[in-house]
């Protein structure tokens, strides 16, 4: 099976903000903060599995450094750090219908 990737179809929102200016190569990467799942193995053979309920994400998106949106996240960093106010949704669409992650609360 062939699947084609199109970094020019998928769009980041940070607070409403459309961030733009990508950087050429892994644009974006989102990564959970925890494994879910993980498990112990007593003396004598016995396994315990343990849920994590973290359900966070690290998203790294890499710009360009002439990139506006430098300075957009910059001036939301600052005004969090003062205020803060810094806590916003986020969203990262693949467009061609392939992944979207959504949080309500990203900083």
């Amino acid at each position: 099976m062939l699947s084609t990737y199109d970094p020019k179809k998928v769009i980041v929102l940070f607070g409403g903000v459309e961030i733009t200016g990508f950087a050429e190569d892994s644009i974006i990467n989102v990564k959970p903060l925890s494994d879910g799942i993980s498990s112990v193995v007593g003396a004598h053979g016995e396994v315990v599995r343990t849920l994590n309920p973290d359900d966070r994400h690290e998203v790294t998106v890499n710009l360009l450094q002439s990139s506006i949106s430098n300075d957009v996240l910059a001036a939301v960093h600052q005004r969090d750090k003062r205020i803060g106010d810094g806590v916003l949704p986020l969203v990262v669409k693949d467009l061609s219908g392939r992944m979207t992650f959504v949080d309500s609360q990203a900083w």
